[in-house]
């Protein structure tokens, strides 16, 4: 942990008046989703490697290597396990690659490390796991970028890209999903950053990803991908495998899937939305634009259409799955002591300078406790919207099947038949140290 965050105060910044702030009541609530969720994940796997034919696609004895990312995909220990269960039957010998970009700090260990925290070891895959920042560049593209890969990868005699198909950002066409695994995960730390250098200041990001993947898949042995489409329970509604040549043009459908069975709150216009945590394994960006409504507008300054409208984003603690990786605080406006202090600038700045992006890794206004930013963050939206402020409360932009209510949202819970009140309106309930219960 590189953390170099002091925040101390000769006296808090809050002032009498601030403190004596009145919050409003809230009310707990149950969002439900309807949307399809698999069983059986070996079963569907099973099934897809049969419909592709896995056995025709490499040869006896074959060394077939398998991307896993950093995501938090909750199905991926098994998905990888039935991936590698199915090479062995088809007579293939599987191994894991670490396939996540610069994340884990740009080392080998901190990526194997990150593997190992969302359940993906060589005993629960029963494949070894071959991590390495070593790469091999395929080529350039027309445009004089550089392609790279993982030097394991390019030396497997087949390649399986493994990863789930969902928004990154509320502007690309494809998404994170199995072309940016092939590009971006696969290309390590050097990869990542030349992409998306190669990319800056325009919205081009992803038509980029596109286009080395060709090449990509020219001069590796890709022989599949296959992708996971969550519901919005962050649990697996959906596993396709796609064939190389396949994948360009029917990945940006699948994302446009996935975007429909994606989490959201249930209100468009917000004053103050309060997470209790924010990481890396609840989105790639920390917190979900999709959620939180930032950015407003693409690379060139376009707008988006429907981003939500939330006025003040406060965010209070940092998951331990993050390794103090806070990407993503610069589109919060109000956190906590709690958090900043678990900062670790070097992973975050790997980050950030990988994606050559530096808006997320800026810090917002840093407060003592949770008391003093939700007052701090409603107080900053007016005193107009202070008498009637429409407060949410949710875990972090992944879990948002519950969550608090202020009084002011309780009318419109009539209007919203997949939201059900879970008991009756109370005050925030905060511990002596001023942190939320």
């Amino acid at each position: 942990m590189n953390s170099i965050v002091t925040i101390d105060y000769p006296h808090s910044p809050v002032t009498p008046e601030i403190a004596a702030l009145r919050l409003p009541r809230v009310m707990k609530a149950r969002q439900c989703f309807v949307g399809p969720e698999l069983c059986d994940i070996p079963a569907a796997v099973r099934g897809e490697m049969e419909r592709v034919n896995l056995a025709a696609r490499f040869n006896p004895g074959a060394r077939v290597a398998i991307t896993v990312g950093s995501r938090g995909i909750s199905s991926i220990p098994q998905v990888a396990a039935a991936i590698a269960a199915e090479v062995r039957r088809c007579g293939g010998d599987p191994f894991i690659v670490p396939s996540m970009g610069s994340h884990g700090g740009a080392t080998a260990e901190g990526q194997k490390t990150i593997l190992a925290e969302i359940g993906v070891t060589e005993d629960t895959v029963g494949a070894p796991i071959k991590a390495a920042m070593d790469v091999v560049e395929l080529g350039k593209l027309s445009r004089g970028m550089p392609v790279y890969i993982d030097k394991y990868a390019y030396e497997a005699d087949a390649i399986i890209l493994l990863n789930r198909i969902k928004p990154h950002s509320p502007w690309g066409h494809i998404g994170s999903g199995l072309m940016k695994v092939a590009t971006i995960g696969l290309g390590k730390q050097i990869g990542c950053n030349t992409i998306h250098a190669w990319a800056v200041g325009t919205a081009q990001l992803y038509h980029m990803i596109v286009e080395a993947y060709q090449l990509v898949r020219q001069r590796a042995r890709i022989i599949l991908g296959v992708g996971i489409i969550d519901n919005a329970y962050a649990r697996p509604a959906r596993i396709v495998a796609l064939t190389p040549e396949e994948l360009p043009e029917k990945e940006p459908g699948l994302r446009r899937e996935a975007d429909k069975l994606v989490a959201r709150l249930p209100f468009r216009e917000l004053d103050v939305l309060v997470l209790d945590e924010m990481g890396k394994n609840t989105s790639p960006a920390g917190i979900d634009p999709l959620v939180v409504g930032r950015p407003k507008t693409d690379p060139e300054g376009k707008p988006i259409e429907g981003q939500p409208k939330i006025q003040r984003v406060v965010v209070l603690d940092l998951t331990p799955q993050s390794h103090g990786n806070a990407i993503g605080l610069g589109n919060v406006d109000v956190t906590t002591r709690r958090l900043a202090s678990k900062i670790d600038f070097y992973a975050m700045y790997m980050n950030a300078v990988s994606a050559c992006n530096v808006e997320p890794a800026r810090l917002p206004m840093v407060l003592p406790n949770d008391r003093e930013a939700v007052q701090v963050a409603a107080l900053s939206c007016g005193i107009r919207a202070c008498n009637s402020l429409r407060l949410v409360r949710a875990r972090n932009t992944l879990r948002l099947g519950e969550f608090y209510l202020s009084e002011a949202l309780v009318p419109e819970l009539k209007k919203l038949p997949n939201v059900e009140p879970l008991g009756e309106l109370e005050p925030l309930a905060f511990e002596e140290s001023g942190n939320l219960f």
